[in-house]
């Protein structure tokens, strides 16, 4: 078992219907790091969702210095307030793993997150309460990325490709197979044998989308003749 550290993001149980599963450590007042459940964590340490940096500052300061108030404002103002706060020793719990050190890494819209590698992407994160919650969706909290890390070309064309996918309502797809176009006339760079035939089978598509709407508007050309003639 690994040390618990100051910084650190860890994922672990979910022990009540208030827990998020996103655990920091937090320096009690005694100077012993504990985990804490991130649904207890007041949001006014960041001024909006996005601003992942501003929580990563109070949360490595959380765990080097004493921040008892955090203990008592989770048990005076939250119902499972004690079951927020997991009380360990040095060692992590076999039930908790490591995430990743948060100053090494950054906010990402989960659309441009897709460009990335798995290894340099972890989904949707919530470091303090309620954070990146949606009212209408399943999945809340917000994406990061490892800082530094380069965009995969076939990740990229492959999110083109889902992106024309979901923007198959006729007459966008054009357009939006476009983008794998600009994407794959880029010389520089080469997609793999996977992404490359799943962009020809978008070409095709798009070919039979275009003759589709030529058909329909010399249809509806020879309508509008014969409905002079009457």
């Amino acid at each position: 078992m690994s040390a618990i550290k100051a910084g650190w993001l860890y994922s672990g149980p979910f022990r009540s219907e208030q827990s998020q599963g996103w655990y920091i450590p937090v320096m009690d007042k005694d100077g012993t790091l504990k985990l804490v459940d991130t649904y207890v964590i007041q949001r006014r340490y960041s001024e909006h969702d996005k601003n992942v940096s501003a929580m990563t500052d109070a949360i490595l300061e959380m765990g080097t210095e004493p921040h008892p108030y955090v203990f008592s404002r989770a048990l005076s103002n939250y119902y499972y307030g004690s079951q927020c706060i997991y009380h360990v020793g040095d060692e992590l719990p076999e039930d908790f793993e490591e995430v990743c050190y948060l100053p090494d890494w950054e906010y990402v819209n989960d659309r441009e997150a897709e460009d990335y590698e798995p290894c340099d992407v972890i989904w949707y994160v919530q470091l303090h309460f309620e954070h990146g919650y949606r009212w209408h969706g399943y999945r809340h909290g917000v994406c990061l990325k490892r800082k530094g890390a380069m965009k995969s070309f076939d990740r990229q064309l492959d999110a083109a490709i889902a992106d024309a996918h979901r923007s198959m309502t006729y007459p966008s797809a054009g357009y939006a197979v476009s983008a794998a176009i600009r994407l794959h006339e880029d010389g520089t760079r080469k997609a793999s044998p996977s992404i490359e035939a799943k962009y020809l089978r978008m070409l095709e598509i798009n070919d039979l989308l275009k003759r589709q709407q030529e058909d329909m508007r010399m249809l509806l050309e020879r309508q509008d003749e014969e409905g002079g003639d009457a």
